[in-house]
């Protein structure tokens, strides 16, 4: 469908018409034919990057050689940004970096993608290409490395969590993920070493956005992959959340996916996230919060009431709990929560003036509103008043 798009189908035959070849290619084809969403828009070419620079200038078009050693230029077409690409294969590579030759043949360029899933690509007609078998693994759901496994891993380890991340969005979620595979990944752990946290951190938050992504992570602790990246953590509640999930994101209120990643990395554990993952302070600020909560006993309408600016953690917290539990939640909490959130205490820094002030003031206040939020807000003012003498 996205050849259909006027900027995208011009630009193909832009390329054409320079006597060039341009295509779609990777997450852009593959989520298209899934009807799923498409973030970004990647394209390759046997231009090599001078030559897609002059074809962007002669047709009034900004481009910048923002990666031009790797053969990418950024072009920009109205409001649309697009990264070209030119063919190429691998000359030489470090574990984290690589060094490439430009090449013209498409086949070739294939063969140096991570995995035939992504390694797809679509021309001006719409026509897919698929010189490694991808369709067939897209549609058994299958995520297998182009070639070797360990060669592929080996020119950049990030490809280990890379295999984890696309079996979680892409594979069965019912099947075993390849033994041969998961065998080759423990023989290379050491070197998940060599990647930044950044990189580590980023991976790990897109896989726990999946919709279910137990499969995979039950796959990364057998491996030793997930003590490596997030010591301490471990799989052995995430279904229960996960099952909890479906049962009650349906419902609006409920509905936290925005912060589902965190919410999956809270019941997960593992030490020191932050400094394992570089998570930024607002996620970690989020962490910490459902972390410190998932072993008090504060009520549903405290809970409500304590987070109603962000009701979707105190739902958090609930689902988190009973996870780790193994309880079960009546939909009805969710009403509760609501009532706590719009619960108001009734009492103001002025009606204790004249018995208290300063710091014993602000004291006999929070000791005031435990009692009432501790009550399920039952107490009234005159109630509240009375236990202040």
């Amino acid at each position: 469908e996205w050849v259909r798009e006027s900027r995208v189908y011009h630009l193909l035959k832009l390329f054409e018409e320079n006597g060039k070849r341009l295509y779609l290619v990777g997450g852009c084809v593959r989520n298209d034919l899934l009807g799923r969403p498409v973030a970004d828009i990647d394209l390759a070419t046997n231009a090599v990057p001078k030559e897609t620079l002059e074809i962007a200038s002669k047709n009034g078009l900004k481009a910048l050689p923002t990666g031009i050693f790797h053969g990418t230029v950024t072009l920009f077409y109205g409001e649309r940004t697009f990264e070209i690409t030119t063919f190429r294969r691998d000359a030489e590579t470090h574990g984290r970096s690589t060094n490439v030759k430009f090449i013209d043949a498409l086949e070739k360029d294939a063969l140096r993608r991570d995995f035939t899933i992504n390694a797809l690509y679509a021309n001006a007609a719409g026509d897919v290409i698929d010189p490694l078998g991808g369709l067939t693994d897209l549609q058994n759901k299958i995520v297998r490395f182009i070639n070797n496994p360990e060669h592929r891993i080996q020119e950049d380890y990030l490809r280990i969590l890379r295999f984890f991340r696309f079996s979680a969005w892409y594979g069965n979620p019912r099947k075993r993920l390849d033994p041969k595979t998961l065998e080759i990944i423990g023989r290379n752990l050491k070197g998940l070493h060599l990647l930044s946290k950044e990189r580590i951190g980023k991976e790990l938050l897109i896989l726990l956005k999946a919709k279910d992504p137990t499969h995979s992570l039950t796959a990364m602790e057998e491996t030793g992959t997930l003590e490596i990246i997030l010591p301490g953590a471990e799989t052995r509640f995430l279904k229960r959340l996960i099952n909890l999930e479906k049962k009650f994101l349906n419902d609006k209120f409920a509905d936290t996916q925005n912060d589902i990643q965190l919410r999956r990395l809270a019941i997960l554990g593992g030490e020191n996230a932050k400094e394992s993952l570089r998570l930024n302070k607002a996620s970690f600020k989020i962490l910490e919060t459902l972390n410190s909560q998932i072993n008090t006993q504060d009520s549903p309408e405290a809970l409500g009431y304590r987070y109603k600016l962000k009701p979707r953690i105190a739902v958090d917290i609930i689902l988190l709990r009973a996870a780790k539990l193994g309880h079960k939640i009546d939909r009805g909490i969710l009403k509760l929560i609501r009532k706590g959130g719009h619960a108001r205490f009734p009492i103001k820094s002025h009606d204790l003036m004249g018995n208290y002030e300063g710091v014993k003031l602000g004291k006999k206040l929070m000791e005031l509103e435990k009692k009432w939020v501790d009550s399920v807000f039952k107490l009234s003012k005159k109630d509240l008043l009375r236990a202040a003498q």
